[in-house]
């Protein structure tokens, strides 16, 4: 029950980041237009910095554009300034729109109100780091989503999830002051602070939430370090958007910038030094993808806290990408390397993003095209384009998603169809087996292989009702059980595969899977797996393979069963009439010795 409601309530939890993210990201959007609109886009106000000290926050000005509204109200280098509102200070102005400052000089203080004047250039690639921006922020939010979703059961996995929800959620600075939710301001600082530092759980948690050694230590450790990471955050942010510096709480801020990604990386590094095999290359695409964002996020803060040796605008543009094509990687990573099981569900959510992007993307060229070419000037033609169109998109839907899928499951779900296929051809060549011993032993090692080398016990019934164990490569399986055995009454009831939690006691320790055999509502044999590799539950196309393939090597016994009565009635025929033909023969002498 417990593990139940705890889903439930972590399902909610990434539901509601989910929605927060996507709402601070569609208001980012709505105010893109005033950023990346020449003779919309404001010039900045000012260069300079952040007095570190404690109260009201207040910026020294450091230089200022020719350009800049303040020239004119009279503010010179050297001046400070406070912002009326507390958001002002990290929105970008669009050209019109006023804003009051107060200007202090020396012991003096004036209030100024300017009016934001239009940039003459915007910067360098400017709209294709906003799209990068932006496909990186929803990669990260579906990331999140889709692993916080479906692997609630690991507290690593539920850290990276929570790491893509939070890292989405920032302050949307190309929006005006009028779409700013104050407690959402304060959100977007606490996450763009924390976010990081909760991947430091997946470092130490990752793969299996048993860490030892000097993980387990520092992940006993690290659980403080991030609870007062967590309330310097709230504390610091809260106060920001309130209107005043807490120095200290930003001090710690800084330091935790350096120790979340020391303490990632020697989470990784230890992790990968005690893996072996499958897990070891895991934790090297890990690293060349998780990694990479980490080292990019450390190296920005490292050039914010220095004083931007490097310059803020080409290193952001850089980072960004670098962002995006790390994220890709790692969402590669997935799919084909398996770092984490999604199941089937993300194989088909995948496929029908390709098929539906391909044709959204194939329908508005032919719009644009026609539209072109043809001169649709009025709503009958317009109507007819469309239904054309439309017809075109249900004829070739099929048949797209066809191929879409033969690239998918090539390219990120090989060894998926390739066990499958495998397990296929087993069935067909069951067909010809004629002992039931070299069978059992056969399924047992062609389920082993489709699982991964998980396990398989195999039990026929035999004369008294019990059944009994043939055939095992799965440790602990007793050598008898009975006809009225918890999973054996759920395997005749049900007539379909279940599991420990459909059957509340299973006849192995582990066994996570029992596969009916059935015959007219009969329960010949039947057959229990071990957990898959990782501990992760079956996925329903696994379970669909396996019980079609035990419904149809048990089709396969009972033919053999039968074969073998039909041999033993025949036996027993031929045993008869040679019988019948002793007793006739013996007759005949009786007689004729009688009549001699």
């Amino acid at each position: 029950m417990e593990s139940s409601t705890s889903t439930a309530l972590w399902r909610a939890f990434v539901v509601a980041l989910a929605v927060i993210a996507c709402t601070q990201l569609a208001i980012e959007l709505l105010g893109a237009p005033r950023l990346l609109t020449l003779g919309t886009r404001g010039e900045s106000l000012f260069d300079g910095r952040r007095v570190l000290e404690r109260g009201p926050s207040t910026f020294v000005v450091d230089a200022l554009s020719p350009r800049s509204p303040l020239v004119a109200a009279g503010v010179r280098p050297g001046d400070r300034l406070r912002y009326d509102r507390p958001a002002q200070q990290f929105i970008r102005w669009a050209a019109g729109e006023q804003l009051s400052l107060t200007l202090i000089r020396g012991d003096s203080q004036r209030r100024v109100t300017v009016t934001a004047t239009a940039a003459p250039s915007l910067p360098p690639y400017a709209e294709a780091d906003y799209v990068i921006v932006t496909v990186a922020r929803l990669l990260a939010v579906v990331s999140g989503l889709v692993i916080g979703w479906r692997r609630p059961e690991r507290a690593g996995l539920r850290a990276l999830a929570a790491t893509a929800l939070l890292a989405p959620i920032v302050f949307p600075s190309s929006a005006p002051e009028a779409m700013h939710l104050p407690w959402l301001n304060v959100i977007g600082g606490v996450s763009s602070e924390i976010g990081f530092g909760v991947l430091v759980f997946f470092a130490l948690n990752y793969p299996d939430d048993r860490p030892s050694g000097w993980r387990a230590t520092l992940l006993r450790v690290y659980r403080w370090i991030f609870g007062l990471q967590l309330i310097a955050a709230v504390y610091y942010f809260g106060r920001l958007h309130a209107g005043s510096f807490e120095p200290l709480c930003w001090w710690l801020l800084k330091v935790f910038d350096v120790v979340d990604p020391a303490l990632f990386f020697t989470g990784i590094v230890l992790a990968w030094r005690a893996a072996r095999g499958e897990t070891r290359v895991r934790l090297q695409w890990i690293l060349a993808t998780l990694g990479v964002i980490m080292a990019t996020f450390a190296l920005g803060k490292l050039n914010r806290l220095a004083g931007y040796p490097i310059p803020a605008e080409p290193l952001d543009v850089v980072s960004n990408l670098t962002f995006m094509v790390a994220e890709i990687g790692f969402i590669y990573a997935v799919f084909r390397h398996r770092i984490f099981d999604l199941e089937l569900a993300v194989n088909r959510a995948l496929i029908f993003a390709i098929v539906g992007a391909i044709l959204f993307g194939a329908i508005q060229l032919a719009h644009a095209v026609a539209s072109e070419f043809l001169h649709v000037d009025d709503r009958n033609k317009a109507v007819l384009l469309s239904a054309i169109l439309a017809l075109a998109v249900y004829l070739s839907f099929n048949q797209l998603k066809k191929a879409v899928e033969k690239v998918v499951d090539r390219l990120f779900f090989r060894a998926w169809a390739e066990r499958e296929e495998e397990l296929r051809s087993f069935v067909t060549q069951a067909q010809l087996a004629t002992d039931p011993g070299a069978l059992d032993r056969l399924f047992v090692a062609a389920v082993d292989r489709f699982t991964g080398g998980a396990g398989c016990a195999l039990f026929h019934r035999q004369a008294g009702g019990s059944y009994a164990r043939e055939h095992s490569t799965l440790a602990g399986v007793p050598e008898r059980v009975d006809a009225n055995h918890e999973t054996v009454l759920a395997l005749r009831a049900q007539a379909q595969a279940v599991t420990p939690a459909a059957a509340a006691q299973t006849p192995a320790h582990g066994a996570a899977l029992a596969l009916p055999m059935l015959h007219r509502g009969q329960l010949l044999a039947f057959a229990l797996l071990g957990a898959a590799p990782g501990a992760v539950p079956y996925r329903p196309d696994q379970v669909a393979a396996l019980q079609s393939a035990a419904h149809q090597v048990g089709f396969d016994f009972h033919a053999m069963r039968i074969e073998a009565l039909e041999r033993l009635v025949a036996a027993e025929r031929q045993a008869a009439a040679l019988l019948r033909a002793q007793l006739d023969t013996a007759l005949r002498l009786a007689r004729r010795d009688a009549g001699a």
